[in-house]
């Protein structure tokens, strides 16, 4: 190993310390052989369709809602990812709520309050497109009490920045308290009802609904997750993605790890993950892989909500549960790019210290590198294609 980061980490690239390896960690590397990855950011480059999806759907909703055209480029990448940053929003769909919040928390107090004071019981069981009509409504609500309501956005990712200074790994529950203690609390109830959340149900809930249909556009939606399109009907974003391991990458690691078992804990639906894994997906093991949002949705509806709160990042359960079937492996590494994939894999190496990890520095990699250096990352690559130098260098390290 070569030039030095700082004093916990060696790096293995002098360049521009892309590839860092904590001091303590190599002795552990070394037995590692189990190797669990995330698939969005790690596998699969989300820049353009899931960032560019919320953007949309903030753009659309708020557009809606406040009588002015926002445009997708308004809302602050920046913003989205000081949002994952805190460790709450591994949920997309908890993104463009808390955006969407924050953004119409901003609005002046005259149209804040006829906001709270309006009436939204209807809202719960209308049917969606009656729910857009109840945007417009609230748009002429809205600009009858304010000169300029796009202001809304102008000073977006400033406010997020300012926001998650103050909130922790709680997601839309910190939002909501830090937000509700300065526009009120009937205030948040009253956005609540109006788009519909945080009910977590495509096809009736409006952000998740418009969300999915701009990700994987109409023919996909129906292919893959089963449903039409109701209200935007568009090519999916998700077709914008490509795959980050080069060809050689994993077929070295097995080389390197030929005993290894390799396998998958994400977000992403499996029909969505083997779309766009294609051949890929066969490098992984089914039996230690989970993919939750369709843990979630194999429950009783009644058990949603618990199962939400169980399965998603940063619970721990997702690894615990497939470490289950990794009782031969002396030491797990799993593979993120989130606060919330670091978060998970803190907690199960609580009750398995089998579990060590590797931050992906994929979308904001300076935010990123202090993030995973104060939490003790064991290792830091700017790309899954650097894991196999760690683990060549690590087997000569003495």
């Amino acid at each position: 190993m070569t030039s030095q980061w700082d004093e916990s980490y060696t790096s293995l690239d002098n360049s521009d310390n892309t590839i860092l390896v904590s001091r303590k960690s190599p002795e552990r590397l070394r037995l590692v052989d189990a190797i669990i990855f995330d698939c969005d950011g790690v596998l699969v480059d989300v820049r353009k369709s899931y960032d560019t999806t919320i953007q949309e759907t903030v753009a659309i909703l708020l557009s809606r809602t406040v009588g002015e055209k926002i445009l997708a480029e308004e809302v602050s990448r920046k913003a989205i990812y000081a949002l994952r940053a805190t460790g709450g929003f591994n949920n997309d769909w908890d993104t463009v709520y808390a955006l969407l919040l924050t953004a119409l928390g901003t609005l002046p107090s005259k149209s804040l309050e006829a906001l709270a004071n309006r009436s939204q019981e209807e809202v719960r069981n209308r049917p969606l497109p009656d729910c857009l009509e109840e945007l417009d409504a609230t748009a002429s609500l809205i600009r009858a009490n304010a000169q300029n309501p796009k202001e809304s956005i102008r000073h977006l990712e400033t406010n997020i920045l300012s926001l998650t200074a103050t909130i922790d790994s709680t997601g839309t529950s910190a939002v909501e308290n830090v937000l509700g203690s300065r526009i009120g609390v009937d205030t948040i109830v009253a956005l609540r009802q109006l788009f519909k959340y945080p009910e977590k149900d495509p096809g009736n809930s409006l952000i998740p609904t418009i969300f999915d249909e701009i990700y994987y556009g109409e023919k996909l939606l129906q292919e893959i997750v089963g449903r039409p399109a109701r209200l935007h009907q568009t090519k999916g974003l998700i077709e914008q993605e490509c795959l980050i391991p080069m060809p050689t990458t994993l077929s070295r690691l097995k080389s390197l790890i030929p005993s290894a078992t390799f396998g998958l804990v994400t977000g992403r639906p499996a029909a969505a993950a083997r779309f766009r894994l294609g051949p890929m997906m066969d490098f992984f093991d089914h039996k230690v892989s989970f993919f939750i949002p369709d843990e979630i949705n194999a429950v009783a509806q009644n058990q949603k909500q618990d199962a939400i709160k169980r399965f998603s990042k940063p619970s721990a359960y997702p690894l615990l549960n497939v470490s289950k079937e990794l009782l031969g492996a002396r030491h797990i590494l799993y593979v993120g790019d989130s606060m919330e994939d670091l978060l998970m894999c803190q907690r199960a190496s609580l009750e398995d210290p089998r579990f060590l990890f590797a931050g992906v520095m994929s979308f904001d990699p300076e935010l990123q590198r202090n993030m995973f250096i104060q939490q003790g990352a064991d290792i830091l690559i700017r790309s899954i294609n650097d894991l196999p130098t760690v683990f060549e260098e690590v087997r000569r390290y003495n």
